[in-house]
């Protein structure tokens, strides 16, 4: 972080993000599986789930680039 900005260095290149714009994800690589089950998990924390049964969400990037990430509750 330097001067209210991330700083990325991709091909050599320092690309900037504005600190106030930009929020770090706890994932190792930003792909659409990476995503979907990071977004998951945010839903899945967010509290009571109610009478949820199951959840399944996608995440799309493009024609022919996606992901999806399942959550089934535990069967009692």
């Amino acid at each position: 972080e330097e001067s209210g900005n991330y700083i990325a260095n991709f091909a050599g290149k320092n690309l900037y993000f504005p600190v106030d714009e930009t929020l770090i994800l706890p994932i190792v690589n930003v792909t659409v599986e990476e995503l979907a089950h990071y977004c998951l998990q945010q839903l899945l924390s967010q509290g009571e789930l109610g009478s949820l049964h199951e959840l399944e969400i996608f995440i799309n990037s493009g024609a022919g680039q996606s992901s999806s990430a399942c959550w089934e509750a535990k069967k009692y």
